[in-house]
């Protein structure tokens, strides 16, 4: 199982300094789920001939089976919903 936890950069620069994403992933990791954080100002989404690309840090990402969603974005939240991808803290 794959997913993204999808946050603002600027959870980076928070007063706690520590963002446990690292033991995040390997938390999940341990449950055989695999864990990409992604940046949501970093994100760009292509909708191209009826097919949605999501491009991060240059690259296309592999779509997501779910999402934990941590940011405010419900343009990024409607997209994935809309693509039949499972969001936690979803828009609906």
């Amino acid at each position: 199982m794959y997913g993204w936890m999808i946050y603002p950069k600027e959870t980076i620069n928070n007063k706690f300094g520590n963002n446990a994403f690292e033991w995040m992933k390997e938390s999940a990791l341990k449950n055989g789920i695999s864990i990409d954080i992604v940046f949501s100002d970093e994100l760009i989404i292509l909708n191209n001939n009826n097919k949605t690309e999501f491009i991060y840090n240059g690259k296309n990402l592999k779509l997501p089976d779910f999402v934990i969603m941590r940011d405010y974005n419900y343009t990024i939240s409607m997209q994935l919903e809309t693509i039949g991808v499972r969001v936690i803290n979803s828009t609906l």
